[in-house]
């Protein structure tokens, strides 16, 4: 297939395409490059005219303000399928090399979901297709794209999320924040993607935190839970992380190791402090009481 250059506006987006939710950002980056570097990788187009593979870079070079772009002209005719199984195979590798934007989590679930119908032809839906066929599919369709067949069905229950889990994917929650929901457990799963959903919880870190207390010391989680998905104001935050620092403090050290000196000073200052708990969950409970 010869390389030939063509009206930038004689191309058409593939309508079909799996990549919904493109970057803007990262077009504009894109755009950039092109004026530096040009285009490496042509633009795979059908007899047509319409765009197999490469909108991220027709797009960047619309940004850029090319008048003409190269193109390699596919006359195959390309079954449906492999068609996307194309689209969806530069999607992923070139966001896996850093040479794109990372495409949507719930863009590459509804492709694979669409494979899987192509060839089915049935609707997948939980529970539509037996667990052999399902595991069957997912296997052929990850060696078919070179990924890993856990990844494609961790992606494909995405789709299974309530709508408002699925939006928040959309708008770029990070799908690796629900995969670590999913080792928690389960009375606090649906409380944990609401606080994600409403801001409160914005870090994956401390639902990973959460699930190492529920396997390792789960009398631990239900505090943990609490501190993370409550809103609190400044000084609350700054008592509560205080005094699990203290509690981790107190439950990791060894008295044998410490100096005379070093155990009288921290036991009167530990009276002192245990003072000041003594008397700040009395106001606790006192404010409680009048709730």
């Amino acid at each position: 297939m010869n390389v030939s250059n063509v009206s930038i506006d004689a191309i058409r987006p593939d309508p079909n395409q799996p990549r919904k939710i493109f970057d803007d950002k990262h077009i504009s980056g894109l755009a950039e490059s092109l004026k530096v570097e040009g285009m490496i990788n042509p633009v795979e187009v059908d007899s047509g005219m319409m765009i197999i593979t490469g909108e991220c870079r027709w797009k960047a070079a619309k940004v850029a303000g090319w008048k003409e772009i190269p193109i390699i002209i596919n006359n195959k005719e390309l079954p449906e399928y492999e068609r996307l199984r194309r689209q969806m195979a530069e999607n992923l590798h070139q966001s896996a090399a850093g040479g794109s934007s990372p495409m949507n989590a719930i863009d590459v679930a509804k492709g694979y979901v669409r494979l899987i119908k192509m060839r089915t032809g049935k609707d997948y839906s939980p529970g539509g297709l037996s667990r052999t066929e399902v595991y069957g599919l997912i296997k052929d369709i990850a060696v078919e794209l070179g990924v890993d067949e856990d990844t494609v069905l961790e992606y494909i229950n995405l789709l299974s999320e309530p709508a408002y889990v699925i939006e928040d994917i959309r708008k770029g929650v990070p799908r690796t924040f629900y995969r670590e929901i999913a080792r928690v457990p389960e009375k606090y799963q649906e409380p944990l993607k609401k606080a994600i959903s409403e801001g409160i919880l914005k870090s994956r870190d401390s639902i990973m935190r959460l699930g190492r207390l529920a396997k390792y010391k789960p009398e631990k989680v239900e505090i943990e839970f609490l501190r993370i998905t409550q809103k609190q104001n400044e000084d609350a935050n700054r008592i509560l992380n205080r005094a699990v620092e203290l509690g981790l403090a107190l439950k990791n050290a060894n008295p044998n190791k410490f100096s005379p000196q070093d155990r009288n000073m921290i036991m009167l200052q530990l009276g002192s402090v245990s003072g000041s708990i003594r008397k700040f969950m009395g106001k606790l409970n006192e404010v409680k009481e009048l709730e």
